[in-house]
């Protein structure tokens, strides 16, 4: 799987995918290593089959030696490869400030050092004559130990330690239970039952409810049958004028739903629509009569093609 995100997209069971949106290679400091999807860089060897994503972020990073690069991979052999290693260094930002405050190349090691000075120390000195005390002369840059030794084995600014870590693995495979889900979804039964209250219901299952519309169609009957809009209607078959077949993609459950017609006989005339005489529903189809009526003509029985049918139909699926 590719990708960050926290979801229960489909994935091995027994596991859900859990992970986040920092990209492969981001370095980052903690007070603890969050989890399996960050590691610690601590020169750590790794299989590249178990983290191929950070083995192709590192393979332009490589060095063969790590003492000299800390800041480096380093390719072990055809199976492995070793993290950086930062135990105990300070990070310093790649660039050249001036030439007096230049860092080492990238990932380069650059050992400790004190900028460059000097000191200058006032000595008095006595001077004897003959064993007796003879006077105090004061003497500069007197050669010789100007200070005794102090400080500790390194030189070094105010600091406070934490781990770095980089991120190697885009999701983490976590046994289901582990954590909670934000919320469940209702099956295509419970939905259609209406009677899970404690569950989300999925755009895949909201039409599962007996109350939902299941199937509808706005059509223009005149000529060749053309469909301005639809759901769930494969077909229409033209069987004569005014004589319409509506064929469902998904049949209904059975034939016990129900279904409305409505249809416009021309421009200015009103319309009306019957099921055809003899033509029961069934769950694949169901086969209806368009006619015109007016004041002038109050019904035509034999049917007449319709500019504007809209068809319904409510039932299970």
């Amino acid at each position: 799987m590719s990708g960050n995100y926290v979801g229960y997209e489909p994935a091995p069971p027994g596991v859900v995918l859990v992970g986040d949106t920092n990209p492969i290679g981001t370095i980052a400091f903690f007070h603890k290593v969050p989890d399996a999807s960050w590691l610690q860089i601590n020169g750590q060897n790794l299989a590249k089959a178990t983290y191929p994503d950070l083995w192709v972020y590192a393979t332009g990073l490589l060095t063969a030696d790590q003492t000299a690069n800390p800041g480096l991979f380093k390719d072990i052999n055809a199976t492995t490869f070793a993290l950086p290693k930062f135990d105990g260094l300070f990070l310093r930002a790649l660039g050249q400030v001036d030439v007096n405050r230049s860092s080492a190349g990238l990932g380069i090691r650059q050992n400790d050092d004190n900028k460059l000075h000097s000191h200058t120390q006032n000595y008095a000195v006595q001077v004897s004559n003959a064993g007796s005390a003879g006077p105090w002369f004061l003497v500069n840059n007197y050669v010789g130990a100007l200070t005794g030794d102090s400080g500790g084995p390194e030189a070094r600014p105010v600091n406070v330690a934490l781990i770095p870590c980089i991120k190697a693995l885009k999701t983490l495979l976590v046994p289901a239970g582990t954590i909670a889900p934000a919320y469940t979804f209702a099956s295509a039964v419970e939905v259609a039952t209406g009677t899970e209250a404690a569950k989300a219901v999925a755009p895949s299952t909201q039409g599962s409810h007996n109350s939902a519309v299941k199937a509808w169609c706005n059509f223009n009957g005149t000529g060749v049958v053309a469909i301005r809009g639809s759901y769930n209607i494969a077909s229409i078959t033209d069987n004569a004028v005014g004589d319409f077949t509506m064929n469902y993609t998904t049949p209904m459950a059975n034939a016990n739903y129900a279904a409305t017609c409505i249809s416009r006989g021309g421009a200015g005339s009103g319309g009306v629509t019957l099921p055809m005489t003899g033509a029961a529903p069934t769950a694949t189809q169901f086969r209806f009569l368009t006619h015109t009526i007016s004041n002038t003509v109050p019904w035509n029985s034999a049917g007449a093609d319709a500019d504007i049918a809209l068809f319904t139909a409510i039932g299970n699926l």
